[in-house]
């Protein structure tokens, strides 16, 4: 396959790049993230600044990845900007976003510069998965253990993401191989965080305020994404693009008569 690879850590990210490295062996892949971290970002993309492309040198290219490129922008802007310009003459089959270090589970489509990348290629009717893992905490052996199953599983759902614009949005838990229970289609769960800001003093005197949260866990769906990864499954997460409220909308009709 023709893959357009991006994320929303920065090109530096490590699992990022070794998600490149596994799949060019395969396939012809064309890897451009940003050059800053974006996580949270969303769907955000650069409108009022101009967007400047590196290639990059080997110095910062230690595993000899093939057209391996960094953007200015966002993950947005990275799939725009391919499926757009440099590559609107040969378009990708598929496009990737990740592998994320964190999990997108439930309210987190909506806040992941992951999935944003991956909406994006949807909406250029291109299809995409958004790649994640479950904690920040990402060692080298729990990403090699996780491109071990990601790579069957891409060849098994070759077939199906070819077959017209899919969304997926997938995510792995936080165990070793030997514990992960399989496989599951799953519904975005509905419970969300439980946000707070964390008020600090710099050294300078100065209050300063810390956005954190815990996500919470109860009273979740048996069907929902979170459900799954809380229990050793690998989540798979079909998307769409669709904001009307339908319960709603016979309702408005008859008020705007």
């Amino acid at each position: 396959m023709k893959i357009l690879l991006t994320n929303d850590d920065g090109y530096r990210s490590e699992a990022y790049q070794l998600l490149g490295k596994e799949l060019q062996k395969k396939h012809d892949v064309t890897m451009i993230a940003p050059e800053k971290n974006c996580s949270g970002i969303s769907h955000a993309f650069t409108l009022l600044e101009p967007l400047f492309s590196t290639d990059m040198q080997e110095v910062e290219n230690s595993f000899n990845l093939k057209q391996f490129s960094h953007l200015s922008g966002t993950p947005v802007d990275c799939v725009k900007f391919c499926l757009l310009e440099t590559m609107k003459k040969d378009l990708p089959d598929l496009v990737i976003s990740g592998i994320n270090y964190g999990a997108n589970l439930a309210c987190d489509v909506l806040y992941s510069g992951t999935v944003g990348a991956a909406v994006e290629s949807y909406i250029h009717g291109v299809s995409s998965i958004a790649l994640s893992y479950k904690e920040h905490d990402f060692p080298k052996e729990r990403v090699l253990e996780m491109l071990e199953w990601f790579t069957p599983f891409l060849d098994k759902i070759e077939s199906h993401m070819l077959e017209k614009p899919r969304l997926l949005n997938i995510n792995y838990p936080p165990v070793p191989k030997k514990e992960i229970r399989g496989v599951k289609a799953c519904e975005i769960g509905t419970v969300g965080y439980k946000d707070f800001y964390d008020k600090r003093v710099s050294p300078l005197g100065k209050t300063y305020f810390w956005l954190s949260g815990v996500m919470e866990e109860e009273k979740e769906n048996k069907n929902s994404d979170k459900y799954a990864i809380q229990h050793n499954y690998i989540s798979v997460s079909p998307l769409k693009i669709d904001f009307t409220n339908y319960e709603e909308l016979n309702s408005l009709k008859s008020v705007l008569k």
